[in-house]
């Protein structure tokens, strides 16, 4: 009963090892993948390969994939965009759009592969942002140090709508 007892033992111990040992290669594969994503050298890359797609959204007025870099991934009726400062963007519809940016409603949201970090946000200015008359303003920031305090940014890609 001894010998029985020592060999339950061990085999559980050896079966013990093996589950955590395979728990502990899955959280690893996990947080080491997180945000899987290419790094910045190949994004550049992968982007300028890829040619400017118009933006399949047949019901919105407007609407746009804008990198962090500036570029716009995906368009339909943005005519540019510009960064007058850190996190200050000013996207200018096309007159096509019959998008007054005075009275109509934005809507955006992040873009996580093509952005820096995992806590971004992206906000609609609707006034006072520093913009022409003729454009949408759009407020870009980042928690890069993760404690909760967000700063306007550049490393955020975002989309746009205008329904």
């Amino acid at each position: 009963m001894n010998r029985l007892l020592k060999t339950m033992l061990i085999g559980a111990s050896v079966v013990s090892l093996s589950v955590v040992s395979v728990f502990a290669q899955e959280s690893a594969k996990r947080s080491g993948n997180e945000r899987a994503r290419a790094p910045v050298s190949e994004m550049g890359k992968e982007a300028a390969t890829n040619p400017e797609i118009v933006a399949d959204a047949p019901n919105a007025r407007l609407a746009a994939l804008i990198l962090r870099d500036l570029r716009i991934q995906r368009r339909k009726n943005v005519d540019s965009v510009r960064r007058i400062d850190v996190g200050v963007y000013c996207i200018r519809p096309s007159a096509a759009s019959g998008i007054n940016p005075t009275t109509n409603i934005v809507v955006l949201t992040p873009e996580y592969y093509f952005s820096l970090y995992n806590e971004i946000k992206v906000e609609w200015a609707s006034r006072r942002n520093g913009c022409n008359a003729n454009e949408i303003g759009v407020y870009t920031m980042a928690d890069a140090n993760l404690d909760g305090v967000y700063t306007f940014s550049n490393a955020v890609s975002f989309s746009i709508l205008v329904p």
